[in-house]
Formats: C-alpha cells, structure tokens, sequence
C-alpha cells in the first residue's frame, strides 16, 4: 500500500511537468496535495511559477494541505507583482501551516514589497499566535496605508488593545479613527503631518478633518511640525482648518513674513490672502509697505479685497510703479484658497 501511494506521489509529480496539458497539471497538483507527501512541496513551490493561473492557483491549495513551512516564503513571493489574484488563497494557505509558520511571516513583514508586507499580516491575524504582537504593533508605524490598516485589523483579532497613550496614538492613526485622534491633542500633531502627506486622499483628509476638531489646541505654533502642519494645509487649501486653528496659523505665517527671503514672504502673504482673515488685513498691508515687491503689490491688486487693493495702488504710486489688474504675478483671490 505505501509502495503503491508513493508510485503516485511519483507519477503525480511527473504529470506536474508535463507542459501539454494544463488540466493534467493542475489536477497532478490538487492530488499531490490530498496525498500529503512532502515529497511534493519542491515540485509544488516550482508550480507557482506556472504560467497558468490554475496550476498556479492548485499548487497554492496543495501547499496549504501539505503544510509544509518551507512553502511559506515562496508562497508569499507570488503576491509581489499582483496583490489581488491569489491573496486570499496564499494567505488562507499559509494559514493552514499554522504556527510553524509564524517565525516566516514575521520576518515577512520586514519585506520592501507592501504586498508581501500585506499578506504576512492578513496571516497572522487567521493564526492569532501571540508572538505576533509586537511586530503587528511595529507595522502601525508602515509608510502604506493598507498595511497599517490590516496591523490593526489583525491586532484586534489577537484581543489586543492598547495600554499606553502612545501606542493608543498609533492605533487609532492605522486604523483611521480620526475623531478619537483628535482628541489626543498635541502629541497627535506629527502623525497627522505625516497622514498630510500621505498617497492616499482618503487619508489626507481624515487628518485635515481632525487637525479641525483640534482646532487652536493644537500646541505650540513655532515648533517643526506644527509649522510643518501649517505650510501642508495651505498646499492642501484647507482653508476651513486653518481657519479654526487661526492663533496657530497666524503665527506660523507672520514668522515667514517676517524672514528674509522674498519668496518665502509672498508664499506666506499669498496664503493669508487665500484664508482671508480680515484680522490680517493691518499686518498685509504694512507688510508691503515694509518689504513690498512688484509682484506682491500686483496680487493685492487682483485679490478682490478693496483694502488690500487701496494698499497696492497707494504702495505703486509712491514707489514709481504702474500695475494693472489682472496681470498680478501669482494672482489668489481673497478668502478663495
């Protein structure tokens, strides 16, 4: 009986190579994997390189039945050019292996490819080994929005929860909760400058919509990134929240105003503009007196605020200029951004 379950396995394997018929390849792999011999984990690794999507799909399966350690590497590279064919099969494979193949996935998490990141993580949240947790935590911190998202997915499905307010910050940021977020206050700040920046849009503007519930409290407005914060929601044109962080973004933009460099002066100016706070109008205004350029004068011109505009023809007239409207430099109208 074993002599003849092992001539299977070999003519099994033989059929696995066969390039001429697909079918036979793919059926060869499905009973490879019934049979469970571990015999066939090599010839089943290389038939995830198979250029039919069911051999390749059939030898995933196999491995999964077989649940073989050694197969979880491999399986995991076939998720690096394409994250959606086979992610539920791989993983759901690797899942089978179970806690041998923990160690694997944990070193996975490390990978460059956020696919293979991805997958690793989907895994060890089926298995729910506790040896995973603090590597899940790390994977709060990933630079891909998906990937923080399923860490905390999976950290949930192992019962944990966080204990400390740091890592209560980094949970809530992974798993998008942003109005919890914006109740942590200031130590909250650099993980929204980084959520600013972010690839994806939904992200950017849950951080925006919390940087708003903070409003003025979100701390000391000249340090790096609170100012950091400010200069990203100008870029971003989120005009409503700079508005309800005013004291902050006041400050931040007048110290630019205050510097010596030209351009950086008209982009702070040209932001106040957009945000249109008439409390700022004084401070425009003798800012251009003081430090005035063609161009700045010609974009108060053209903002469409009658005092800023006073300002600029006053500013020309005295200066031996003669600016138009409409042929401002960086034209941005008032209270618009």
């Amino acid at each position: 009986m074993q002599r003849e379950k092992s001539q299977n396995v070999e003519q099994l394997i033989t059929s696995l190579t066969n390039q001429q018929d697909v079918f036979l390849r793919k059926s060869a792999a499905l009973m490879l994997g019934e049979l469970k011999d571990s015999r066939a984990v090599k010839p089943l690794v290389a038939a995830l390189q198979d250029w039919s999507a069911d051999v390749r799909f059939a030898a995933i399966e196999a491995l999964g039945e077989i649940k073989d350690p050694q197969a979880v590497e491999p399986m995991l590279a076939t998720l690096k050019d394409t994250i959606q064919v086979n992610l539920v099969a791989t993983t759901n494979a690797i899942a089978k292996i179970g806690t041998q193949a923990v160690n694997s996935l944990i070193v996975a998490m490390n990978d460059h490819n956020p696919n293979i990141r991805l997958a690793a993580i989907l895994v060890l949240g089926k298995i729910q080994d506790p040896r995973a947790v603090r590597p899940l935590f790390a994977m709060l911190k990933d630079q891909n929005t998906r990937v923080r998202l399923t860490a905390a997915e999976s950290l949930e499905k192992l019962g944990w929860t966080p204990s400390k307010s740091d890592e209560r910050i980094y949970w809530l940021f992974a798993s998008q909760h942003w109005t919890e977020l914006a109740k942590m206050g200031t130590d909250a700040v650099k993980l929204l400058v980084i959520a600013l920046k972010d690839q994806d849009g939904s992200v950017r503007y849950g951080a925006v919509e919390a940087l708003t519930q903070m409003g003025s409290k979100v701390g000391k407005p000249r340090s790096e990134p609170v100012k950091e914060t400010i200069h990203l929601l100008v870029e971003l044109k989120a005009r409503n929240t700079l508005m309800s962080m005013w004291n902050i973004t006041k400050d931040v933009l007048l110290n630019d105003v205050r510097s010596n460099d030209h351009d950086v002066i008209e982009h702070a100016l040209y932001a106040f503009i957009g945000i249109g706070n008439s409390k700022i109008l004084p401070e425009l205004i003798k800012t251009l007196n003081r430090d005035g350029t063609r161009a700045m004068a010609e974009a108060y011109l053209n903002c469409g605020n009658t005092d800023l505009q006073s300002a600029a023809s006053n500013w020309a007239k005295n200066h031996g200029y003669i600016i138009q409207m409409g042929s401002g430099a960086h034209p941005v109208s008032w209270g618009r951004l």
